[in-house]
């Protein structure tokens, strides 16, 4: 005579259901009850209540957040510097040339007249050290792409060889690059990643992330477009230019560069 297995044995002489299928029918009453787990000093309950959750490094990814519910301060924690520069003012700012302000923007030209390039730059304190991380973000567009040589960068871009070193974007007659440049006391040597894909005449977020030593990663409205991995900024130069913007006009047209939505971050 065969011996039953335990979990198809009936509950009771009164009952047909099997004890299998009992925990069967009890584990799917469990999962869909929404208050499971939810009683004081349960597992979800104690989960909710916690001032820390602790999640794996990188583990939250950006589609779980909802648009504008990170306010910049809490973007980096306490140990960076972070600047949110409103531009409606002349005050801390240099140029070679009269520029034009508007609520909360700004604008950088050069008349059809002209065939030459104007800067414009905000110097700082701290100043922008390439032995630290740096994060910097700004909202760009140009009333032209073509014949002309434009730049939006941390560090100056443009100078005279020595010190001078920059991370950010530049167009060249229509094409827009992922830009750094490196020192070497008396030369900079400039490094460059062609980007496609970008309407340069609308407004996009240009942002660069650069990881001291490591990489630097580039974006547009918050999607990666290029990453520089070697020949990084050397560490031993700093400069007082925490943003700098260059425009020149090859050709006899008027050209803008309009800037607003400035950012700029440096670990301590």
């Amino acid at each position: 005579m065969a011996v039953p297995t335990w979990g198809m044995l009936q509950k009771s002489q009164v009952d047909p259901e099997t004890i299998e299928e009992a925990i069967a029918r009890l584990i799917a009453e469990h999962n869909e009850d929404e208050e499971a787990h939810l009683g004081p000093g349960q597992s979800l309950q104690s989960h909710k209540a916690s001032e820390i959750i602790d999640h794996l490094i990188n583990s939250i990814v950006a589609d779980k957040i909802k648009d504008y519910e990170i306010s910049p301060s809490k973007s980096f924690d306490y140990l960076w510097n972070r600047y949110s520069l409103n531009l409606e003012s002349a005050d801390g700012w240099y140029s070679d040339k009269e520029i034009d302000f508007s609520l909360g923007g700004l604008m950088l030209s050069v008349p059809s007249s002209e065939q030459t390039f104007h800067y414009l730059r905000a110097e700082s304190e701290p100043v922008p050290l390439f032995s630290k991380d740096i994060f910097c973000r700004m909202c760009i567009s140009l009333s032209d792409i073509t014949q002309q040589i434009v730049s939006w960068t941390t560090g100056p871009y443009n100078e005279d060889p020595g010190e001078a070193q920059c991370i950010g974007f530049k167009v060249v007659n229509g094409n827009l690059y992922a830009l750094h440049t490196k020192a070497n006391g008396s030369s900079v040597t400039e490094y460059t990643t062609l980007i496609s894909g970008v309407s340069l005449q609308s407004k996009h977020i240009y942002s660069f992330y650069f990881t001291a030593g490591s990489k630097i990663e580039f974006y547009v409205d918050n999607v990666l477009k290029a990453t520089h991995d070697s020949n990084l900024p050397n560490p031993d130069y700093g400069h007082r230019h925490m943003f700098y913007f260059t425009i020149q006009n090859t050709e006899n047209d008027a050209k803008f560069l309009f800037i607003s939505e400035l950012y700029w971050a440096q670990k301590n």
